[in-house]
This record gives structure tokens, C-alpha cells and sequence, in this order.
């Protein structure tokens, strides 16, 4: 292999520091846990120095108590002399016996977390796992040693035979009451692997940066061996994980698997984001619909006069002078969705379209009763009432009014809609009819003319 020299000399740089950085962290606080735990086990042997448990112990101290007692009825003779050295010896022979039945359960904290004793499970309940790299797991909870521990120092009473002479009994030491129940971990695989353990790592450049973080955690020895063990399971294989560890192919198809499935779970969070839900009422067209229910085109309605507001502070369109779109940009009437009545229209009266010239101006289609004079508007003969347009002169109590119902933002997209439309009118566009852009200010297409709406009602039109 060629080696090049690095640019401007020095050493190459050291690629696998993070990996390493990040293993020391792992191996530091682990070696803390354990530390903390031998402490812990340290402590309960000393503290347990005591010669036997707690229930051989009762059995002893009563037989011996007993044996004093009954000193004189065995001097009396040869035989039971004889008799009580017995006695003393299978005494000795039980205290012998428990002694070392403790010494071995109990054990010393330097045998480690992994011994079947007293103090290797005290280490394994602070936390240690030292059946994982082969992975295994002690499936026996705090509780279940504490209860073992509990019932071997539990006081038993001195059982005596036929002829009231006392037996010492062992049904209190059971065998192993402190061996661990291994049970075989299962790998969650590599899906279930990344989600739990990549928490609050980021990968900058993707999916390339995930693989190479794979590739680098899947170095430790205690996960490959997991790695390993999942997929001879998956395959059925059940040769020795070391010697299939050792096999190329073997382990370039497990750690492939892991990888696939890891990378699995990073692209279900790489995604692109749920589109934002919008607030249909924040919107200006989500706004507008709520206003109004549609549009109805001046060309639609009946030939008629236009009736004029009595109002001192409105001037009315004079009878027979149809709105021109030239001068005003538009062509319909907005319909409210609500009509408006106000004490600046008067009574009986109330709004029931609108729309903005080019100029800002607002102009009104006002239902009214039919003047007493005959003088006749837009009729609706079945209601009795008449349809005038009004506009809407600046600074009014009535331009107030219909600020408070028609926002400024819509007001300007009104505006402006109606004066792109003059701008067609004057200039139109070659091979474009006049009035071909209207309705792209608000939200690129405005409300379409709906027929059948309060006016297509007023005129029968429906």
C-alpha cells in the first residue's frame, strides 16, 4: 500500500477518537457500577460473620441447651456416658457442617457478580450483568433472594424422637439457594437496537453517517455476540456462536441484517415532516368563505332601475346607471354569508353583498323595502322588498360598519383583485380576453359565481 504524506506534515489525523471517547465513557461508568457494587457485597460479608445461618444456629444452641440440662441422667452409667459423647459429636459434626454450608453460600465479594452465592447476588442486584456477553440474564429478582436469605435464618424448633431424645435435622439448607436462574436474552434486533440507543445522536450527512455509527458500535464485543446469537437463531443454526463468530460469512450476513434493520429505523425519522395543518379561519381564503357563500355576475340580473339610499351621508347609483366594470374592476357581488343590519342603513334594510374597486371603494347591494313613490329598483315581487347598490363613502359610520366585518387584509385582496382587472380592461393582453386574471389575488383563484344564492332567490332565477 501506497502511504501519501498528510499536507503540511504532522501526524495523520486520528479518525476513531469519538469511537474511542464514546467506549471509555461506556467502560468508565460501568466500571463505577461495578466498583459501587463489591463495595456494597464487601460490606454484607463482613457484617455477616456470624458462624452459621440463623436456623441451624437455633437448632444447636437448643440441643446443647438440652444436653446440659440432662447431664446428670447420662452420668449415672457407662452406657449413657457413651450415649452423651454421642450426642456431642453428631453436635459437633452439625456445627461443622453448617459452618461450612454458610461459608459456601454466603461467599466473598472478590468471587464477583457472577458466583451463586449471597454476595455475587447482592452485586447483581446493584446491577451487573455478568452473564450478558454470553448472552444470558438472571431472571431472579431482589425479592427472590431476600426471601431465600430470610428463610435460611428463619429459628427452627429442636425435633425430638420416640423416646424424647432430640434430633437435629438439615431440612433447612437447601441446596443452592442462591444460584442465579439464567434465562437467554433475546436480541431485539437491529430496528428495536437504533431506537433505543441512537437517541440524541445526530447524522449530519444521513444515512452515511448512521452506517458508519453502526459499523463502529457493532465493535463491541457484547453486541456482536448478540448480533451473532440472533441470526444463528433466525437461521437455525445451532453450532458454537465462538466458532461461527470466526466464520467470515456468517458474520458478514448477521452484521448485514443488523444493518439493514438499524437503517430501517433511522429512514422511518429521516423522513420529510407532516405538512403543517392549517387553520383554515387564519387563512385569507379560509376567511373570505366564511364571509360570503358566492358571487352573482351583474350580466345575470334582470334589466332594471337602481333604487338610491335616502341617507344623508351615502350618495346611491341614480336610477338606470348600471355599475361599469371599466371604472370599478369588478363584476360581481360578494354574498354574505350573514346578512348585515345596521341603524346606519335604517330600518327594514340590510346588507346583503359587496365588493371593492380598484381604488379601494367599497360598494354595496342593500335589500330595502319598496320606496312608497313607485320609484322601483331590482325587484323581488314575493317579499315585497327591492335591491340597491350603494357605494360606500370614506370615513362613514357605515364604512366602519363594514371594516369590522371585512378585514383589512381581505379589503386590499379585493382591491387589488379589481384593479389587475381594470389594467386587463385598458390593456388587454394579445390573444387574452378582457379579464382573464381575475380572481388570482386571493389564494390564486377567487370563490367561483355560485347561482342559486340570495340573489338567484330575490329574482327567482333559482
Amino acid at each position: 500500500m501506497i502511504e501519501y504524506p498528510i499536507p503540511g506534515g504532522g501526524a495523520p489525523p486520528d479518525l476513531f477518537k469519538g469511537f474511542r471517547d464514546e467506549l471509555a465513557n461506556i467502560e468508565k461508568a460501568e466500571k463505577q457500577n461495578q466498583e459501587k457494587a463489591l463495595k456494597m457485597a464487601s460490606m454484607i460479608e463482613q457484617a455477616d460473620q456470624s458462624a452459621m445461618f440463623g436456623g441451624d444456629y437455633a437448632e444447636a444452641q437448643q440441643m446443647a441447651q438440652w444436653m446440659t440440662e440432662h447431664l446428670d441422667d447420662f452420668a449415672n452409667s457407662t452406657e449413657g456416658l457413651i450415649e452423651f459423647q454421642q450426642m456431642a459429636q453428631q453436635l459437633n459434626n452439625f456445627i461443622d457442617a453448617s459452618e461450612a454450608y454458610k461459608k459456601q453460600n454466603v461467599g466473598t465479594a472478590a468471587a464477583g457478580a457472577a458466583q451463586g452465592t449471597w454476595t455475587g447476588s447482592v452485586q447483581r442486584i446493584a446491577g451487573v450483568n455478568p452473564y450478558e456477553a454470553n448472552g444470558f440474564r438472571d431472571t431472579k429478582s431482589r425479592e427472590d433472594y431476600e426471601m431465600a436469605y430470610m428463610s435460611l435464618n428463619q429459628e427452627r424448633k429442636l425435633q425430638f424422637d420416640e423416646q424424647g431424645k432430640p434430633i437435629l435435622s438439615q431440612k433447612g439448607r437447601v441446596e443452592n439457594p442462591f444460584m442465579p436462574q439464567l434465562e437467554e436474552l433475546e436480541f431485539e434486533g437491529g430496528f428495536e437496537w437504533f431506537e433505543s440507543n441512537a437517541k440524541g445522536h445526530r447524522f449530519p450527512d444521513g444515512e452515511k453517517d448512521a452506517k458508519a455509527w453502526l459499523e463502529r458500535k457493532a465493535q463491541d464485543p457484547r453486541l456482536r455476540n448478540k448480533i451473532a446469537r440472533a441470526w444463528a437463531k433466525s437461521q437455525g443454526n445451532t453450532g458454537s456462536i465462538e466458532e461461527l463468530m470466526e466464520t467470515k460469512e456468517f458474520m458478514s450476513a448477521a452484521l448485514q441484517n443488523f444493518y439493514d434493520n438499524a437503517l430501517a429505523s433511522f429512514k422511518s425519522h429521516s423522513g420529510d415532516p407532516k405538512p403543517e395543518e392549517i387553520d383554515e379561519d387564519k387563512t385569507l381564503t379560509g376567511r373570505f368563505n366564511k364571509l360570503t357563500t358566492g358571487e352573482f355576475r351583474l350580466e345575470d340580473m334582470p334589466e332594471a332601475s337602481v333604487g338610491r339610499m335616502e341617507s344623508q351621508d351615502q350618495q346611491g347609483i341614480g336610477p338606470n346607471m348600471p355599475l361599469a366594470p371599466l371604472s370599478t374592476g369588478f363584476e360581481t357581488f360578494y354574498e354574505l354569508r350573514k346578512p348585515i343590519s345596521t341603524q346606519n342603513l335604517g330600518e327594514g334594510k340590510k346588507i346583503i353583498g359587496f365588493n371593492v374597486d380598484g381604488y379601494g371603494k367599497m360598494y354595496l347591494s342593500v335589500q330595502q323595502p319598496i320606496a312608497p313613490s313607485g320609484e322601483e329598483g331590482l325587484l323581488d315581487g314575493e317579499s315585497g322588498t327591492e335591491i340597491v347598490v350603494v357605494e360606500v363613502k370614506a370615513g362613514s359610520p357605515l364604512e366602519a360598519t363594514m371594516r369590522r366585518h371585512v378585514d383589512f387584509d381581505l379589503w386590499q385582496a379585493l382591491k387589488s383583485q379589481s384593479e389587475a382587472r381594470m389594467q386587463e380592461i385598458e390593456e388587454p393582453k394579445r390573444g387574452e380576453k378582457p379579464g382573464a386574471t381575475v380572481g388570482k389575488v386571493i389564494n390564486e383563484q377567487a370563490p367561483k359565481a355560485e347561482k342559486g344564492g340570495l340573489f338567484s332567490r330575490f329574482f327567482g332565477l333559482g
